[in-house]
């Protein structure tokens, strides 16, 4: 269905990110009324993303975001989704992993969500690193809106067709580019990547001590291309924000990424890491602070905290999702996961 005849709740449109948007009135809308709360939806039934910045504001958007969640199943395993009240996603329905979430809920992982929604401001330039099929790069292309830009990276080949196609649907098209290659240190032209239809989040490069002929039952191999950063974004390019979910590859991804690190001073990532996945990861986060980046962590609960190498170290969780810049101070706002 392309963006000229979608239907109201699924068109694109230039909305206020006031959180409580013109007047602050609620227009009715379909499912449960009473979740809809005076302020969270505008003038034509979507979710207000301004909202999204303020973690105290949470239960109420999730009632929200799940009250305008719907599905359509399309056939040969697609689905179609609206997901934080107001986007369209098509999702693979084979996957048990983040579709369940994202049909049912609309939503996933919302301290993630609001930190990015603090953080990206209109025309801003974005990269989502490992987009799987959008979620985060709609976020932000709604964000930045049409003056800023938003470059998604999927390596999945599958994936990466409904994330463009995702894209158009919602009328980003103009303001937003898909690359589809796996990110690493050097352009090493295509390498064999692993893909569990079942959990395509979890898709990655071939590692040593895995074999081409004795994946787990269900897996499949596909070559994809591998580039760098630095090689996508062009000299003198700003980027200002990016959030990076790559399974693995992140010290690969951080040495490809040196120039645009390097020439972006203010720019702020969200990195996901987890210190078991590296040979060194002392090494790895030390040289992450050696290029001036403050080690912070962002909280379930929306927060934004100092972490140690130590405190990282030890961690059992099955994942950190840093923040980085360069700032040695925060404002109170974003430390404490409210609008600023």
């Amino acid at each position: 269905m392309p963006p000229s005849v979608l239907p109201p709740a699924f068109a694109p449109d230039s909305e206020s990110l006031d959180p409580a948007g013109p007047g602050g009135r609620a227009a009715p809308v379909g499912g449960d009324a009473g979740a809809l709360e005076a302020g969270a939806i505008d003038e034509a039934g979507r979710f207000r993303l301004g909202r999204l910045r303020d973690s105290r504001l949470r239960p109420a958007n999730l009632r929200a975001i799940r009250a305008l969640c719907h599905n359509a199943y399309l056939g040969d395993s697609r689905s179609l989704c609206r997901v934080l009240g107001r986007f369209t996603l098509l999702v693979d329905t084979r996957d048990r992993a983040l579709a369940p979430h994202l049909l049912m809920n609309g939503i996933w992982e919302m301290h993630i969500t609001e930190c990015l929604a603090r953080l990206v401001k209109p025309e801003m330039t974005v990269v989502d690193a490992g987009a799987n099929y959008g979620y985060f790069a709609l976020l932000a292309a709604g964000l930045v809106g049409p003056g800023g830009r938003v470059l998604a990276v999927e390596a999945n080949p599958a994936v990466a067709d409904l994330l463009e196609t995702s894209l158009e649907l919602n009328g980003m098209r103009e303001r937003s580019r898909v690359h589809r290659a796996a990110l690493g240190d050097s352009s090493a032209g295509v390498l064999p990547f692993v893909v569990d239809p079942r959990r395509p989040m979890n898709a990655h490069l071939l590692r040593p001590k895995e074999e081409r002929g004795a994946l787990p039952e269900g897996h499949v191999l596909v070559e994809v291309p591998v580039t760098r950063l630095d090689d996508l974004v062009a000299p003198g390019e700003r980027v200002d924000v990016m959030k990076v979910d790559i399974e693995r590859a992140e010290e690969p991804f951080w040495t490809g990424a040196r120039r645009v690190l390097t020439e972006n001073a203010q720019i702020q990532v969200l990195l996901e890491v987890r210190a078991g996945r590296y040979r060194d990861p002392a090494a790895f986060f030390g040289r992450i602070r050696e290029d001036g980046f403050v080690l912070r962590v962002v909280t379930k609960a929306g927060a934004i905290e100092d972490v140690s190498v130590d405190a990282l170290l030890r961690s059992r969780s099955a994942h950190e999702m840093l923040y980085l810049s360069r700032q040695p101070r925060l404002t109170a706002a974003l430390v404490e996961g409210r609008p600023g």
